[in-house]
């Protein structure tokens, strides 16, 4: 719990300056999704733009059934982005971005539209903190691969399922520092 803290704050303390402190809920949450997503996603990404590049020429549902197999969840991303290779990038970084969100099956895209992330990452990068808040989010080293997994599906079973996730107390609120 301490490193996701960590996480938020990092993100929270590079939107100082150009953010009000009510909006950073609207950048903060789809990152830190984001950051989950290709967490989850880390360890099935070759063999996902493997069988992406196999099925081009396949109907829609039919490769959707295979790269949905491929990442071993119920959702996929085709681009070759990851954190790592956007970070990377920072001249490119607002192109990469779309790329990479363009990628996501489309359960995934939904989520975002929902975010009205599109405008939130133009607002970044009008404002010139695109790449702070990319390199926070891709520093958190505690989301690794197989813990992401397992929190995510705990997580996944409490919102979607019905199950509870085992959680027994309430997650914690952040609220900005003072300045």
């Amino acid at each position: 719990m301490v490193n996701h803290v960590t996480f938020i704050w990092n993100i929270a303390e590079s939107l100082r300056g150009p953010f009000k402190p009510a909006e950073y809920g609207s950048v903060v949450l789809p990152f830190t999704v984001l950051r989950r997503l290709d967490a989850v996603l880390a360890e099935t990404k070759s063999k996902v733009l493997n069988v992406a590049k196999a099925t081009e020429s396949m109907p829609d549902m039919l490769r959707h059934l295979r790269l949905t197999e491929a990442a071993g969840h119920q959702f996929y991303n085709t681009s070759p982005f990851d954190f790592a290779k956007l970070v990377a990038g920072p001249q490119d970084l607002r192109a990469n971005m779309s790329a990479y969100l363009a990628g996501f099956s489309e359960n995934v895209r939904d989520i975002f539209e929902r975010f009205e992330f599109d405008k939130t990452l133009n607002k970044l990068a009008e404002k010139n903190k695109l790449y702070s808040v990319t390199r926070s989010s891709r520093r958190q080293t505690s989301i690794r691969t197989s813990s992401a997994t397992s929190t995510w599906a705990s997580s996944s079973r409490s919102s979607f399922g019905g199950r509870t996730s085992g959680r027994t107390r309430p997650p914690a609120t952040i609220t900005p520092r003072a300045r």
